[in-house]
């Protein structure tokens, strides 16, 4: 993935694997900065953003591939389980199972695609932009 969208009420957050800087509703937040949205707060640092939400955490990480390739590893986690995200994101989000030695242990088939984890294929889920909700099983409107 090289960004990482997220609508907070009215305002945009825009992650982008090139660049340090998170773009919030249009302009750009460096390393180093905090910004309060509503009841969220984003944390931007110079190889990391944490976005957090009355629901939900985000810790987008900055990385590269072994050919240099910029990319980010997304890692979301649920504070609110009555909330149930949907499309990829909430389908192949799993919460933490115990095991009988109260070991944390993740349920993921580990395919790259979604397979058997989400409904339909991972392209009906593409959208047009950052922002978009055009997608094939889209559960949102925009107001």
């Amino acid at each position: 993935m090289v960004a990482f969208g997220l609508l907070i009420d009215d305002h945009t957050v825009l992650v982008h694997a090139n660049t340090s800087d998170v773009m919030i509703d249009g302009k750009p937040v460096g390393a180093g900065h905090t910004k309060d949205i509503q009841s969220s707060r984003i944390i931007v640092s110079k190889n990391d953003v944490e976005i957090s939400t009355p629901h939900y955490t985000f810790i987008i990480e900055r990385k590269q591939t072994h050919n240099k390739e910029p990319f980010l590893n997304l890692f979301p986690a649920v504070k609110d389980a009555s909330r149930t995200p949907h499309g990829v994101l909430g389908q192949t989000l799993h919460h933490h199972h115990l095991d009988k030695n109260n070991k944390v242990i993740h349920v993921h088939n580990g395919n790259k695609e979604g397979k058997g984890e989400i409904e339909g294929t991972y392209t009906d889920y593409e959208v047009s932009s950052a922002f978009a909700i055009d997608s094939k099983f889209n559960r949102y409107e925009r107001n």
